[in-house]
């Protein structure tokens, strides 16, 4: 190779070089990603960016089912040369998608690096609620979350790390979901993590009636004066 086509080789490096630092400062392999107890954005849809338009819902459910149970996916595609595809994942819980977030952020899902956020959370009557473990008591539960309006049921079985709550009104389960986010039930290190879930949403572990750590009533929601 002679000199002049020396100098081209290094500049086309050079460009080369540029590029990738170009792509990777607007999509990062790592971001620095907000724990969800402090995240007041964090839900467990995620809004997958920069998608290759020809995309389909199999492929993500496949590439994402390996972080957890995946509910729904929602994929968009702007009209014919306008811009790539975007989807919207829906997991199970919240959990499942942050570990996802964390794990698929800037990276390759075919030709593209995907960019990932958390899409928008639908307020319901029922929430989520993880960080929970052998430390808490199905006492504490209700004492805790009680103070924010009528509960009709609390579907937690004692050592599991999550819990569902259904209030009798979204104003109460928004009030919950404001408050109770980050909240050290059971120490400074143990801070609960708050997300929405579908009203019909039960435990994807079911046991018998006798061990389920549930109560609330069919018709009529439980009053909370009667609570100590």
């Amino acid at each position: 190779m002679n000199i002049r086509g020396q100098h081209q080789h290094h500049h086309q490096q050079q460009q080369n070089q540029q590029q990738r630092e170009s792509k990777k400062e607007k999509f990062p392999n790592y971001l620095h990603h907000i724990p969800p107890e402090e995240d007041d954005k964090s839900t467990r849809t995620l809004f997958v960016g920069n998608l290759e338009v020809t995309i389909t819902e199999p492929d993500l459910r496949r590439i994402f089912e390996r972080y957890g149970v995946v509910e729904d996916v929602d994929v968009k595609r702007p009209p014919p040369g306008q811009g790539n595809a975007y989807a919207f994942i829906k997991f199970l819980n919240l959990d499942m998608a942050h570990r996802a977030k964390v794990e698929m952020s800037g990276q390759y899902i075919g030709k593209f690096q995907c960019k990932i956020g958390y899409g928008k959370a639908t307020p319901t009557t029922r929430i989520w609620v993880g960080g929970l473990g052998p430390w808490i008591t199905f006492a504490q539960l209700d004492k805790e979350f009680d103070r924010f309006g009528v509960i009709r049921k609390i579907d937690y079985v004692k050592g599991d790390n999550y819990a569902y709550i259904q209030y009798d009104t979204i104003d109460a389960a928004q009030a919950a979901c404001a408050a109770m986010r980050g909240y050290p039930l059971g120490g400074p290190d143990k801070r609960l993590r708050i997300d929405y879930a579908d009203p019909g949403q039960f435990s994807t572990s079911p046991r018998p009636s006798n061990e389920q750590g549930t109560f609330g009533f069919n018709n009529s929601p439980r009053s909370t004066s009667n609570n100590n």
